[in-house]
């Protein structure tokens, strides 16, 4: 049985742990930022007679008084509920855990928490309009419980297509790859 998902399981998890913070406004709003800059930079443009060189330094500017003011109001009106990025990786994460179970895979929020990925592959393969595509598969991780109670380790395979925005779970283990080795006698 396979579970599709929308998101990076690992990326979601590093969201969800990160703390809300300037850095964090900064890597998940800077096309924002940008664009503000650019706006900005536009219409000062348009209303002096400044070079396009000038106008790209005051664009970069613009740009990270965007970030800086923009985290900073941010934490300062809405604090840690400012987080929108932290509470959408809760939100999702905590409806993946009812969806896992479906797995036989039993684990809580705080355990998924504590997963990490240990394998990456990717592999080129041809579509059904005949265009190679790449297929990354990552092994993750999940500490779960079992039928005693106890705490241990499951593999998940997560297959994704690069360029699409669907991910799909499933159960699995990296396989070993026997190579032919000459004999030493």
């Amino acid at each position: 049985m396979k579970l599709v998902i929308n998101y990076d399981l690992i990326k979601e998890i590093q969201k969800a742990k990160e703390p809300y913070t300037l850095v964090k406004n900064i890597k998940y709003n800077y096309r924002f930022y940008v664009g503000l800059g650019a706006f900005l930079t536009s219409i000062n443009l348009l209303l002096t007679d400044e070079t396009l060189l000038e106008a790209m330094g005051r664009m970069i500017t613009y740009g990270g008084l965007g970030c800086i003011f923009g985290s900073y109001l941010g934490q300062k009106m809405f604090g840690e509920d400012g987080d929108i990025y932290g509470k959408k990786a809760y939100y999702n994460l905590s409806h993946l855990v009812p969806q896992l179970s479906d797995l036989n895979v039993h684990t809580t929020y705080d355990l998924l928490l504590e997963s990490e990925q240990y394998s990456k592959t990717c592999k080129i393969f041809l579509n059904e309009n005949k265009l190679p595509s790449l297929l990354e598969k990552k092994y993750i991780l999940v500490p779960t419980y079992d039928y005693l109670g106890e705490i241990q380790s499951t593999s998940i395979l997560q297959e994704h297509v690069v360029g699409s925005k669907i991910y799909v779970l499933s159960l699995g283990s990296e396989a070993k790859e026997y190579r032919f080795a000459y004999s030493g006698v």
